[in-house]
């Protein structure tokens, strides 16, 4: 009875038939990439998956949404689904049935995931990291996840009528950092190792009765 709303990438979670989709899984929505890879602006998925052949990877629900705004203007990826994620819970806050109607939006961001994509608008806010490497690119790459969930909470704190006081949000990761863009100490190893450093990852879960009242 509740509304289930997916933006993310799906994590190969299979594009065989309708029913491996998303949609096809249970959601409402969906708003996102099927395939693996996909470049963060021009929204095009390569890989071996593809024969290395680049194809247009951005689906809304099962149509795609290569005529969206997003696709037209490259929009950056996180950029984009931190603007799809707002506009869900925008679309929710506004139904008649709202409060009494459960919510569930999950969203798997694109970043920090090859193939990586330089932003000026993100690296610049890392002048003291050398221009144009790797490091800079991630911790660009990362701070654009930042503004993107920023996005999320202005949305919930602006419909706080519905969702305040009873939103729980989860954050998790799936794996360290890589070794040659990201830092995972004190633990030894990174991203593809079996050390700590490279299965063990930060989460939190938030909202009314996780933190101790004051």
């Amino acid at each position: 009875g509740g509304s289930f709303s997916g933006c993310f990438r799906t994590g190969h979670l299979g594009h065989y038939s309708f029913r491996h989709t998303p949609v096809g899984r249970g959601f409402d929505t969906f708003f996102g990439f099927l395939l693996g890879s996909e470049t963060h602006d021009t929204h095009n998925s390569w890989g071996k998956h593809t024969c290395n052949y680049g194809v247009t990877d951005l689906w809304n629900s099962t149509v795609k949404a290569n005529e969206s705004i997003h696709f037209k203007n490259l929009t950056y990826s996180a950029e984009m689904y931190g603007m799809e994620m707002a506009r869900l819970v925008h679309s929710h806050a506004a139904r008649m049935d709202a409060a009494a109607t459960p919510f569930f939006l999950y969203m798997a961001f694109q970043n920090n995931h090859a193939p990586f994509t330089k932003v000026p608008l993100y690296d610049d806010r890392f002048p003291k990291i050398q221009a144009g490497s790797m490091k800079q690119v991630y911790n660009g790459n990362m701070a654009a996840v930042d503004d993107a969930i920023g996005s999320l909470a202005g949305a919930l704190a602006a419909n706080a009528a519905i969702f305040g006081g009873k939103t729980v949000v989860v954050f998790s990761q799936d794996n360290g950092g890589p070794a040659k863009s990201a830092n995972n100490l004190p633990l030894r190893g990174a991203k593809f190792g079996i050390f700590e450093g490279g299965v063990r990852s930060f989460s939190f879960v938030w909202g009314p009765g996780v933190l101790p009242s004051n």
